[in-house]
Formats: structure tokens, sequence, C-alpha cells
């Protein structure tokens, strides 16, 4: 209470000082040797206009109340005047002892004497309430509005300047004065200056050059601060001051020297009359809200409603009312007009004692005003005719607080840097946290992950349901905390700029399609449809190819999230330089006012959009980083309920012939100059030959050399039509070292069409991609593929997959034909004793069919024993061949106790195992028919069954055991024939056989080939 106290006696202690100053400095300014007029006449004889200047017109002027005399009539010398103090409004003269009312007409007269010499003089008005009209010599010279006693009235109060050639020593000057609106009262109220030409028209100037100086300094500061405002909306005293700099511009204008009427002369005078009257009012509301809201904790919120309740009366009073009657309110007005100002000098003094920042600026401000409305006070009320300073002081002022809110809004930026700087280090502290934890988390939470699958696979039948629901949950939540732990550790790189791209040429189908052959695996629970409708022939883009199959990840799992049935498409197209891919989705769509907070950190749609409540909202904050690092954009349209389209653009190959050539030259530091086209050979005799597929000529050529650096045998293509070729032209491929994405094929669909004619321990496969997605190698696996290695690859990793997968393919060759070595031992003497006898019992009674015997022996045997070691697969015609063989010997032993049905379809062509069938065949004639005293049937059938070749043997026998059959499914078994044949077709074609038996029916054996053995 104090300080304000304080201040507020500052402010009047200043004021009194400040009009004591202007008043000393007025009565100085206006004491000096300047001629007055006495009883009508003023004498510039003796003037020096070119060294003095002009003159005020000041003193005694002659004065006709009520009259509008024209000067013939005073010429005549019959009227008697009163003589008047000019300048002053007639109310204030008193004749015969009263006072003149403020509304009426009068004529005021001055003669005034010069030296006689002919020039040109000139006539300056200023404020002449409220119409006038001047005659100078007889002449009418000038006028504003019209002054008249009848009803042609016509009110306009504005400076002019008229020149005027005399050529004796008198000048007699009239003027014509009206005023019946203006109910403060009429008259000359400021003074008139005369002169000659270059001097009133200096004044004048200066007038006018004051005036457009300060209009374009305050609305300079009005555009800047409301230019400041947009950028700070929440800041509303810059919004206050560009409002009172904008309406102070237009007081100016409508004030002084009233330049609006220059630039818009036809302008309605009562018009401009309320322009006056609002200009003031609003640039006084304006500059209380904005002392209020840069001053908050210094003002009285009731000053300031009660400020803008009077200032809204007020405007209002003056748009109802005509002027004759609300300018009956020039007192109100006049409070008004003073008591902002004054609060606004006492808070900026109020708030310099009270130390706040700028207090030098808020000082010099604050005096600075002070010092104009004095000035102005004393112009307003006539103690002077012109301003004692230059009207500066507005803008001094304005640009003080100009100064203050930058100091402002400097120490606010100072400080938000500052803090800026404190939370980039906690927030760098938080990412090297989150960094180094989520690294000490991967390995632990992946070896939860991996246990609880293998707790799924192994125990699966042996808990209850709520159990293995359990087990299920807490590998789905390790997986998911698996995921986030790897976008967490991506942001934290993107963050620190420590993300690394490895562009190379793409092809963006082919990355869609890996990608979406993995969610096809994923996701096989969801009624969704997964699309690429990317053209085949659209140019490759030059990107990292592990971030855009990121990409497509993240965009293909947000649209699974938030898709309960539809489908998922991929397209694109080529704009410009750049290629335009577009994820399209069918499901919940995403509100309008959330497209730009999607891609923020951390954020996701409400829950009940979504069926899905996983995730922490990163995966498309790191796609769109990721799409920005590469040079493109993204964005979002979407429909509530119909969908969404996620559109973003990457950079197209410049040159895309550079793709297309077959001719390359790589040259490596550690290895010679090599040139070579695909498809590219390097054979050795007597080794193993390994099929390198990758379209990147620079990984083919790191790959040839490993591979001969081992001394295989290297074949290169660069696509999978290449590849395709190689694999029908070289049949005794060992190994295929194949690359996950290519254009076109990609390496999943080259993969599957491999295992559709060789198996996994026939061609093995080694799969190689740049990304290192599970789902990734999930499909691969699912294609076939025997191992996976990620790009860029290490070489003596590579040397040692390439052994290992070369040494398990000879294991199990070695395998397969330890087993056909088996099978040819197990023909016994009992057997060959058996058959010979039945031969020279033949020899006796049927020579002919003897030799038919001897024929199917010798076949049989050569058969069994000439099989090519190299044959893993024969026609199934060759393996029926040697059945019938073996059965025509069979058949003639037995004789009627053994009955033979075939049921082949003709029309199969399949691929098998050499000896498949036979031994099952003899299988059941030995421990199936042979038993039973009344013998039996043996029915071998061949058809096919969609996909699957079926060949079924079945007897008509004792029956096997049902524990015997689980020990031959298990391998346990000591016959040879079952345990070879079922260990073939598990390492060959990864089936068994399905036995189905019973002491009453018989036995049935079934081997199921899928199509992969077809022809």
């Amino acid at each position: 209470m104090k300080t304000r106290l304080l201040a507020f006696g500052i402010c009047l202690l200043s004021f009194f000082i400040m009009f004591f100053l202007f008043w000393i400095v007025l009565e100085k300014f206006t004491s000096k040797e300047t001629p007055h007029a006495q009883r009508g006449v003023l004498d510039l004889s003796a003037w020096d206009f070119e060294k003095k200047g002009a003159v005020s017109l000041d003193g005694e002027w002659a004065f006709y109340p009520d009259q509008l005399l024209e000067p013939k009539d005073l010429e005549a010398g019959q009227k008697n005047p009163t003589y008047v103090k000019v300048p002053s409004l007639w109310n204030d003269y008193s004749i015969q002892g009263k006072k003149l009312p403020p509304y009426g007409s009068a004529t005021y007269h001055l003669q005034i004497k010069v030296n006689g010499q002919e020039r040109i003089f000139g006539i300056k008005t200023s404020n002449i309430r409220m119409a006038n009209r001047i005659y100078i010599n007889g002449h009418l010279v000038g006028a504003s509005g019209v002054p008249s006693i009848q009803g042609t009235y016509s009110p306009e109060n504005t400076p002019y300047v008229r020149y005027v050639n005399v050529s004796g020593d008198k000048v007699d000057v009239i003027v014509h004065v009206s005023n019946y609106v203006y109910a403060p009262g009429g008259g000359i109220f400021h003074s008139i200056y005369f002169g000659d030409q270059q001097t009133i028209s200096s004044l004048r100037e200066q007038a006018l050059a004051f005036d457009w100086i300060m209009l374009t300094g305050i609305v300079v500061m009005g555009i800047y601060f409301l230019g400041l405002y947009m950028q700070r909306r929440k800041d509303f005293s810059l919004l206050s001051f560009a409002v009172f700099c904008f309406f102070s511009g237009l007081y100016v204008v409508t004030h002084g020297e009233k330049v609006l009427y220059t630039l818009f002369p036809q302008i309605d005078y009562f018009l401009f009359q309320k322009l006056q009257v609002i200009s003031g009012i609003i640039s006084n509301v304006s500059l209380i809200l904005y002392t209020y809201f840069f001053f908050s904790t210094l003002c009285f919120l009731w000053f300031v409603q009660i400020s803008v309740f009077v200032g809204s009366a007020l405007i209002i009073a003056s748009f109802v009312f005509p002027m004759s009657i609300y300018t009956h309110l020039e007192l109100p007005f006049s409070l008004f007009a003073s008591v902002p100002y004054f609060y606004m000098i006492y808070i900026s003094v109020l708030a310099a004692i009270r130390g706040m920042e700028g207090a030098i600026y808020l000082t010099v401000g604050a005096f600075s005003f002070m010092m104009y409305m004095v000035d102005t006070t004393l112009n307003i009320r006539g103690y002077s005719s012109t301003n004692i300073l230059p009207p500066f002081e507005p803008l001094l002022f304005m640009l003080m607080h100009s100064l203050l809110m930058s100091l402002r809004s400097y120490n606010a930026f100072k400080k938000n840097e500052e803090l800026s700087t404190k939370l980039l280090t906690v927030d760098k502290l938080k990412d090297e946290f989150l960094a180094k934890t989520s690294h000490e988390l991967r390995t632990p939470l992946h070896g939860i992950i991996n246990m609880t699958q293998i707790l799924l696979e192994e125990i699966a039948d042996k808990i209850n349901a709520r159990q293995k629901e359990s087990l299920y949950l807490i590998h789905s939540i390790g997986k998911r905390l698996s995921n986030l732990i790897n976008d967490i550790i991506d942001v934290s790189k993107m963050k620190q700029g420590e993300l690394t791209l490895y562009p190379s040429f793409v092809d963006v189908r082919t990355s869609a399609h890996t990608v979406l052959a993995t969610f096809s695996i994923l996701q096989q629970e969801k009624e969704i449809t997964l699309c690429n409708r990317i053209p085949e022939d659209l140019p490759s883009v030059y990107v990292d190819e592990n971030r855009l199959h990121q990409i497509f990840y993240n965009l293909i799992d947000n649209a699974m999230k938030y898709t309960t049935s539809g489908t998922v498409e991929i397209f694109a197209q080529v704009r410009g330089e750049f290629l335009e891919i577009v994820v399209k989705d069918t499901g919940a769509g995403i509100p309008e006012d959330k497209y730009d907070e999607i891609f923020q950190s951390f954020h996701q749609l409400e829950a009940h959009m979504t069926r899905e409540n996983n995730g922490i909202g990163l995966g498309l904050n790191i796609t769109k980083q990721l799409v920005e690092l590469h040079g493109g954009r993204i964005d979002v349209e979407s429909q509530v309920g119909r969908g969404s389209r996620f559109r973003f653009t990457l950079p197209v190959v410049k040159n895309e012939r550079q793709r297309e050539e077959k001719k390359f030259s790589i040259t490596d530091t550690n290895v010679h100059v090599m040139s070579f086209t695909t498809p590219y050979k390097r054979m050795k005799e007597g080794t193993s030959t390994v099929l390198v597929v990758d379209d990147e000529y620079s990984n083919l050529n790191v790959v040839i050399n490993a591979i001969d650096a081992m001394g295989h045998s290297v074949i290169a293509v660069k696509n999978g039509a290449e590849a395709f070729d190689a694999l029908y032209n070289h049949p005794t491929i060992d190994l295929v070292i194949l690359d996950l994405m290519m254009p076109r094929i990609s390496g999943l669909e080259v993969c599957k069409h491999i295992r559709k004619t060789a198996s996994l321990s026939e061609i093995p496969i080694l799969m190689l991609t740049a990304a290192g997605q599970v789902g990734d190698i999930l499909a691969s696996f699912e294609a076939g593929a025997n191992d996976f290695l990620p790009k860029p690859v290490e070489l003596a990793e590579l040397k040692a997959r390439v052994a290992s997968l070369l040494l398990m393919k000879k294991s199990a060759q070695d395998a397969v034909q330890h087993e056909l070595d088996f099978l040819q031992a197990q023909i016994t003497p009992h057997f060959l004793y058996n058959a010979l006898n039945t031969v020279v019992s033949l020899s006796y009674k049927d020579a002919e069919k003897m030799r038919g015997i001897i024929h199917d022996l010798v076949y049989y045997l050569r058969a069994k024993f000439d099989f090519n070691r190299m044959d893993r697969v024969i026609p199934i015609q060759q393996e029926l061949e040697l059945v019938r063989a073996y059965l025509e010997i069979e058949k003639v032993r037995y004789s009627h106790r053994l009955q033979v049905l075939f049921d082949i379809d003709e029309n199969v062509e399949c691929l098998l195992p050499p000896l498949t069938i036979q031994p099952l065949v003899e299988n059941a004639i030995q421990h199936g028919i042979s038993p039973k005293i009344s013998g039996g049937t043996v029915k071998i059938s061949v058809r096919q069954v969609e996909n699957t070749v079926q060949i079924i043997v079945e007897d008509d026998g004792s029956g096997i055991p049902e524990a015997r059959i689980q020990q031959i499914l298990g391998g346990q078994y000591n016959g040879v024939g079952f345990r070879n044949v079922n260990k073939r077709l598990q390492t060959i074609y990864n089936c068994q056989l399905q036995i189905e038996s019973s002491s009453e029916t018989g036995t049935k054996i079934i081997v199921a080939l899928n199509e992969g053995v077809v022809l």
C-alpha cells in the first residue's frame, strides 16, 4: 500500500512540476516581441517576415455577434463592434454584462498594416468552430463548411491555407463563424497565422510532417505488435497495444491538420466527427487493457471493467445521439481521456518502484507520456496555439514500451533457453537410460519368449486350458515388450542422430510382398485380406532396404490393429521424381482432428477405436521419421468408419538404366578387379556347386569370391527368372544362397519354387536379407529356407554357414545311401532258397512258367542291386515293375493262398524314393498272409487325391498290434523294411507312414506324397 501511495504522490508531483515548467516556457514563448492586435488593428509594417517568420493574429478583434457581415457592410462603417480577445470561444465573451450562448453566428474583423510592398501573403487556419469563411481585402479566399444564420448552415472544421496578392499597406481580414452543433461553443479557438508565402507554406508543411511522422511511427508499431500477437496468441497485451497504436493513428489523422480529409476529401463531416470521438475512446480502452494484461499483478480488475463499461457507453452515445447532444458530454469525454493515461503513468511508476524488469524503460516512457499529456492539455484548452514541443513524446512512449516488451520477451526466451538446456540434458539422460535399459532387457526377455515357446510346444498336451492360456499370455506379452524395446532403441537413435541408413536400389513391390507374406503367417486368425496391388513395371527406389521393410511393417501393422474385417491394400505410382505409395485399409478410420497427433511419439487413438490394445504409439512416429530421413513425406486421409489411406513418397532411382545393365565392373581392395555378366559361372570339377542369387552386383561379387575361396563351383544370377533357368540347366546344384528382397520375383517365391521339387536336405537354401525382422525369418523358414543370414554379411560367418549346410546335405545323402544299401542287404538266403526251389519244381512241370519265374527273379535281383546311387527319386512306374516281379515269384510259391489286386491310376505320374512300395508289399505277405493257413489278399492302390498322391498297400492278414505300430512309427522297431522306408520319407519329404491295422480286417499302410513330388 505504501508503494502505491508513493507512486501516486510521485505522479501528482511530477504533473504539477511539469505544468509549471510548461507554463513558464509558454509564457516565455508568448511574451517575446510578437505584435498583438489592439481594437481591431494589427500593425506589422515593421515586421520582417523572412527573419521572424509568420505572426499569429492574436489580440483584440472587432466582433459582431449574431451577424455575418459582408465586406461592403463593414466599409460603410455603420456597425458598432465589440472588441474581443482572440483566440477564444465566444461563449467566454460578455457583451453588456451578458455571456454569449454557445450556438450562433458572428463576424470577426481585423485590419493588418504592412509595409506597402507588393507581395504574396498567406493565411493559415487551425481550429475555427464549427464553420468559417474568410475574406481578405473584400475577396473570399477560403472556407470550411458553410457558415449561415439561415438553414443552409453546414459544419466542417478543417484547417486550410490560402494565399493572396497584396499591393497596398493594409490587409483587411473578415472571418464569418457559425456554430449550431458543438455544445462547448463556437469561435476562433486557435490562432490564425499570417505571413509571406514561404513562411506560411513552411508552417503548413511542418505541421503535416509532424502528423505523418506520428502516423507512420504509430502504425508501423501497431503492425509490428499485431504480428507478434499472431505468433503468440496467448499474450493479449500485444493485441491490446496493437489496437492502441492503430486507433491512436486514427486519432492523429482526425486531429491536428486532419490529414484524413487530405486522403478522403469527400468524407461526410458527421462521420468524421464520430471517428474523432471513437478513435480517442478505443485507444484509451485498449491502453487500459494493455496496462492490465502487461502489469496484471499491479492493476485492479474492477478499474479495468469500469473503464471498458464507460468507454462502451460513450461510443454508443456518440452513435445514437446527434453531435449537438453528445458534445454536451465533452467533460466526461475529457475525463475519460485523461484517467487512462494517468493510470498508465501511475502503474508504470509503481512498476519501476517495485523493481520490475525494464524499470528504466518504464520511467522514461511514463514521463514522456506525461509531457505529451501536459502539452496536449494546454493546446486543447487554448492556452497555446500549437504544441510547445514536437509531438514525438507518444513515439518515445511507444518505443520505450516496445523495448520493455522486447526485454520481457528476451528474458522469457533466455529463461526458456535455460529450461530447454536443462530439459535437453534430462531428456538425453532419459534416452540413455531407455537405450541402456532396453539393451539390458532384450536378452532376458528373449529368454522368456523362447522358454515359453518351448513349453508351449513340448507340454501343451500335458497342461490344462487355463495353464496353456497363461503361457500364451506370457509369450504374447513378451513379444509385445520385445517390439517395444526395438522401437525405443530406434527412437533413441533417431533423437541422437545415430541412425545410419544404408541406401540401395530396392524394388518396392517385392518389399511389400515380403511384408504381406509375413503378416499372412502371423495373422492367420484374422478375417482380413492382404492385397499387393503395386505394378511390376515400377522403377526401383534408392532407400535403406531394412528401413523400407520397417515402414511397410509399421503401416500394415497399424492397419491390422484398426481393421476388424475387410482388406488391407498397397498401391504405388510414380509422381515426378518420387514414388508415391499408399497403404489403404477398411478399418475404423481416424478423426480429422487427430491427423497430426497420430504421428507424435507415444500417441494412440482411443481404445474403443481398435480391437487390440497393444503398443505405446511409437510405430507411426518412427515411420514418419524414416520417410523424412529418406527425403520423402507422409500424410493420411481417413473417414471414420470407412478406413484410412496412409500415403508416403520415396525418391525414385534417377538413372534406371543402371539397374538393367547386365555388365558391371566391381573393384574390391581385397580382390582383383573383375567384370562379369549374369548368369556368371566359375566351375571346378569334383566340387560342390553353389547358386548365388542377388540383384546387387556388389553383393554377388563378395559372395562369389567367398565361395571360390572355399574351393566350390559358383553360378551367380541377378534375379528369380535367371535362378529358375540355372536350376533347370544345372540339376546338380548343391546349395542356393538367395537374397530375400529382389525385384519382380522375390526370394520367398524362388524358395517356394525350389521346394516343389527338392527337399531341405536335397538343396539347402541360405536366405540373405538386409531386413532383420522376426517376420522375415518366419516367412523364410515357412517358404522352405534352411538358414538365415542378415546383410551385410560377415565373410567368416558366411563361409561357416555354407560349410555347415553342405555338410548337412552330404550327411543326408550318405544316410539315404546307407538305407538303400541296407535294403539291398536284407535279401535273405531263405528267400533265394525258396525261389530256387520253386524254379526247380517248375522245371519238371511247366518249363515255360519256369522261364517266366527266372526272368522275374533276374529282374528283381537286378533292380535290388543296380539302382543308381545318385537316383534320389525314381518314377513310380519303375517301382511298380519291381513290385510286380516280386509278386510273380511269391504267387508261384504261395499258389492259391496269395491273391493280388492292383488298383493303379495310369494317369498318375510322380517321383518317389526307390524301394518304397516293395518292402511294404513284402511285409504284407510275410507277416500278414503267410501266418494264415487260408492265405489272403494283398491290394496295391495308387491314386491322386487333390494335390496328393496316395499309395496304399493293404492286406487281410493277421494285423499288427497297436503297441508295435507305435514302435514302428517311433523308430523303435527292429524290423528293417518299415523303419527304413519311414525314415527315408521323413528325411526327404517330411512325411511318414500311416498305419491302420486290426486282427479282424488286416493292415492298411498309406503313403501320402504331396504335390512337391508330382511330375
